[in-house]
C-alpha cells in the first residue's frame, strides 16, 4: 500500500479537536493537559459496588464447558507455545456450578439499568460439544427463567454432525474455527496428529446444505493467520465455499514461553503485511471492510479523539456512572462473565487463567467485589504513570490485564511519549481520511464500537 503524503496537524487535548497547522506559524493549538486534570479525567478507580453493578448488567454469561479438546492445534493457548493457561486436565463443568452462577446473576436483577436487557449465554472450550449434556441442562434451565435468552458457541466443528439439529433448533450463533483450505488448516490436527480438515469441512457442508437460511444468518468463522496461510488464501476459500468473510486474527503474543519465542516468531504473520503483499489488495480491503487494521485504527481514532461521541444512549445520559480508564481494559464483568471448567471466574476468556476473580462451587458463588476492586486498582497503579505520559492515551488498544499477567512491573511496548511521534500518528490518520473521505460516514454507519 502506497504511503500517504501527510499534512501536519495540531491537536487540542482540552477541546478534543484538530486543526491544520498554519504555514504562517501561528499558535499550534497543541496545549498539554494539566496532570491533575488527566488524573481526574481518567480516575480509573473502581469500587466494589461499581463492579457488582457491572456484573448485574453484563451482556453475556460464558461457560467453558470443558478444557478438554479432541484437537491438538500447534498454536493453542494450552499447547507448547504458551505458559499462562496451564495444562489441559480434562475438567468438565458441572450443571450445579453453572446453575449457581445463573441464579447469582438473577438475584442481582435489582441492579439492572434496563429491565429489557437481553442476556446471551455462550459455550466455550476446549471443545464445548464434548460436554453437550451440560449445554442441554443449561438451556433447559434458562428457557424457563430468562425470557428471550440468546445462545452462542465457539466450536472446532469436528462434532457438529452429531448435534446439528439441536443447534439449529435453539438458534445458536455459531462461530466455527477454521484457518482456510486443507493446507491452510494444517496446524489444526487431532490428538493423533491427523488433520482435522476433511471431517470439519464435511460437517460444515452438511449444515450449509441442510439448513441454508440458518447457515446464512447465524454461522460465522474465525481464522488464525500464520505461516501456512495468507489473507488472500483465507478470504478466497471462505468466499468461494461458504460466501462468508471470517474474522481473522494473529497469533497472540501474550504468555509465550521464553524457550518457544523462536517458534512463535517462525509461525507468526502480521495481518497488514499479509494484506499488503497480496496482488488484489484493494479488493481484499473492500471485502474485509472495517476489519482491516488501518480502518479499525481510524475508527478508534475518530471515536476517541472526538468530544461528542457516545457508545450508547446510556452513556449519553449516565456519564456519572462511567469510570474512565486509560487503556483498552474493560470494566470488570461489563461485557461478559466467564466461568472456567475448573469453576474459576474471570472478566473474559482472553486473559490468562492466573488472574481469577472468584470461584463457583457445587453449592455457592464465592466472589468478593471489594477484593476485586482492590486488585484492579492495584494493577492500575502499576501502569497509570506510563499512560498519562503517552500520546495514545485516548486511543489505547492494550489490555492492562494482559500486561500485568506477564510482568509484575509491566512496561507498555506501545507507549508513545514523544510529541513528534504523536503528531506523525495523528497526521497519518487524518491524511488517510482525506484520501478516502467516504470512510467517515461509512465508519459511523457500520462500525460496532462495543
Amino acid at each position: 500500500m502506497k504511503r500517504l503524503q501527510n499534512n501536519d496537524y495540531c491537536y487540542s487535548k482540552k477541546h478534543k479537536c484538530f486543526t491544520l497547522k498554519n504555514v504562517n506559524k501561528l499558535d499550534c493549538f497543541n496545549e498539554d493537559e494539566d496532570l491533575a486534570d488527566i488524573e481526574q479525567k481518567y480516575s480509573g478507580i473502581f469500587t466494589g459496588n461499581r463492579i457488582k453493578y457491572e456484573f448485574a448488567n453484563t451482556s453475556q454469561l460464558l461457560f467453558e464447558t470443558t478444557n478438554a479438546c479432541n484437537l491438538k492445534c500447534e498454536y493453542c493457548a494450552y499447547g507448547e507455545l504458551y505458559n499462562n493457561y496451564g495444562t489441559r486436565e480434562r475438567d468438565f463443568l458441572t450443571f450445579p456450578k453453572a446453575k449457581n452462577l445463573i441464579d447469582f446473576y438473577i438475584n442481582l436483577s435489582s441492579l439492572l439499568k434496563s429491565h429489557n436487557k437481553k442476556l446471551s449465554i455462550g459455550f466455550y472450550g476446549g471443545e464445548p460439544l464434548l460436554n453437550f449434556k451440560l449445554i442441554q441442562e443449561v438451556i433447559d434451565y434458562v428457557d424457563n427463567i430468562i425470557p428471550d435468552c440468546k445462545f452462542s458457541m465457539t466450536t472446532n466443528g469436528t462434532l457438529l454432525n452429531k448435534y446439528i439439529d439441536y443447534i439449529v433448533e435453539k438458534k445458536f450463533n455459531l462461530l466455527i474455527s477454521l484457518d482456510g483450505n486443507f493446507k491452510n488448516n494444517s496446524f489444526r490436527v487431532y490428538q493423533n496428529g491427523l488433520t482435522s480438515f476433511p471431517s470439519v469441512f464435511k460437517n460444515i457442508k452438511i449444515l450449509q446444505l441442510k439448513y441454508s437460511n440458518y447457515f446464512q444468518s447465524c454461522v460465522n468463522f474465525s481464522a488464525v493467520l500464520h505461516s501456512r496461510n495468507s489473507i488472500s488464501e483465507i478470504i478466497e476459500f471462505f468466499k468461494s465455499e461458504f460466501d462468508k468473510v471470517p474474522k481473522i486474527s494473529e497469533l497472540s503474543p501474550v504468555g509465550i514461553k521464553e524457550d518457544k519465542e523462536y517458534l512463535y516468531n517462525q509461525n507468526f504473520k502480521n495481518i497488514n503485511n499479509s494484506l499488503n503483499s497480496a496482488n488484489n489488495v484493494q479488493e481484499l480491503i473492500e471485502v474485509m471492510d472495517v476489519d482491516v487494521p488501518a480502518r479499525r485504527a481510524l475508527a478508534y481514532f475518530l471515536f476517541d479523539h472526538s468530544g461528542n461521541v457516545f457508545k450508547s444512549y446510556n452513556d449519553l445520559f449516565n456519564n456519572q456512572l462511567i469510570v474512565k480508564f486509560p487503556t483498552a481494559t474493560c470494566e470488570p464483568f461489563s461485557r461478559k462473565v466467564f466461568l472456567s471448567a475448573k469453576g474459576k471466574l474471570y472478566p473474559c476468556e482472553r486473559i490468562g487463567q492466573t488472574l481469577d476473580y472468584g470461584e463457583v462451587t457445587e453449592s455457592v458463588v464465592n466472589i468478593d467485589f471489594e477484593s476485586i476492586a482492590f486488585r484492579h486498582n492495584e494493577y492500575y497503579k502499576k501502569i497509570k504513570s506510563q499512560c498519562f505520559k503517552c500520546g495514545l492515551l485516548d486511543v489505547c488498544t492494550k489490555c492492562m490485564l494482559q500486561m500485568i499477567e506477564k510482568d509484575s512491573n509491566p512496561k507498555c511496548k506501545s507507549m508513545i511519549i514523544n510529541d513528534k511521534l504523536f503528531q506523525e500518528y495523528s497526521a497519518f490518520q487524518l491524511s488517510f481520511l482525506e484520501k478516502e473521505p467516504d470512510l467517515f460516514n461509512h465508519i459511523w454507519e457500520t462500525y460496532n464500537f462495543e
